[in-house]
């Protein structure tokens, strides 16, 4: 990983041309590239339409893996997020812009990785934790014999393995998709004109197998400090300065008790004004699958969503 001080700046062939800068955040349906959804002939001449698309478009991809920018081909996307590629090619065609996509993502990330300790342990004016739930999983997060705190079983069981191996210490222990991406677009000198974040698979049960819903309220703590957090990235010129548009993709069809989390994330769509998409609704899903294999059709949404919004 890069130097966590390092701070963002745009390549100079955006800054010179009209462009959208997207933060795209989320786990492993925004982190996957198109290479693990090319197994079958069908899928391969999806891949191959897409990479036809993406051709014609000026993408740019920052990765907070490396703190790098590059600009995708044919040839180099097929590692990168295929669902935040597609959005983006979508995004490029309905605008004529180059676009800048701002990547934080990793499998299984929960949302307080891309929390800041900060934000989590905020006072209300009562004195009390706004995030009660919250303030506790960050009070314990180094130590690492307490992870009761996390609700999800198999995050509180891969907390402690991630944060003490090398190899996947750069995963997402507590704040740390924030102290290694959020933090440095927050401190950098790039103005962000949305948010896509696909996520909610590890905060929305107990256990990432079928089991039951997550307590409603920590689920509201975590996605009303999410939308506040990723929010606060943008840097406004000035104090009339139009907040980013912010979509959040609803969890899709699953055999799975998601039926809660998702009516959670609306409500907290309809709070902040960010754009809830229901990909349940539209049928989106693959009942034995957490990881649907054709994105193209979540990116559609999700790019409509995102011309409605602006």
């Amino acid at each position: 990983m890069p130097d966590i001080d390092s701070l963002v700046s745009l390549p100079r062939q955006v800054e010179d041309a009209p462009h959208e800068i997207w933060l795209c955040a989320g786990q492993s349906n925004m982190q996957k590239g198109w290479n693990e959804f090319n197994a079958t002939p069908q899928e391969k001449e999806r891949v191959k339409g897409e990479m036809a698309r993406l051709a014609k478009c000026q993408i740019w991809f920052w990765d907070f893996n490396d703190g790098k920018w590059r600009q995708l081909t044919p040839e180099n996307a097929l590692r990168k997020s295929a669902f935040g590629v597609s959005f983006a090619i979508r995004r490029a065609e309905a605008t004529g812009k180059a676009i800048a996509m701002l990547y934080v993502a990793a499998g299984g990330a929960p949302t307080e990785s891309f929390l800041s300790e900060q934000t989590m342990c905020a006072l209300g004016k009562d004195g009390k934790p706004l995030y009660p739930h919250l303030a506790a999983i960050a009070t314990n997060r180094h130590r690492l014999d307490q992870n009761k705190d996390f609700p999800c079983a198999w995050v509180a069981r891969e907390y402690p393995r991630r944060r003490t191996n090398r190899e996947e210490a750069c995963w997402w222990p507590v704040s740390l998709m924030y102290d290694y991406g959020i933090k440095r677009i927050k401190g950098g000198e790039v103005q962000i004109d949305g948010i896509l974040w696909y996520q909610g698979e590890s905060n929305a049960t107990t256990c990432v197998a079928p089991d039951k819903p997550t307590d409603r309220d920590y689920q509201l703590e975590t996605l009303r400090a999410l939308v506040s957090e990723l929010r606060s990235v943008s840097q406004l010129s000035t104090p009339n300065s139009q907040l980013p548009t912010f979509i959040m993709m609803g969890l899709p069809k699953m055999n799975r008790p998601w039926e809660q989390y998702r009516a959670v994330q609306k409500q907290v769509c309809d709070e902040t004004g960010a754009i809830f998409v229901d990909t349940f609704a539209a049928g989106l899903g693959e009942m034995n699958d957490v990881h649907p294999r054709d994105k193209t059709v979540f990116a559609d949404l999700a790019a409509k969503a995102a011309s409605a919004g602006k």
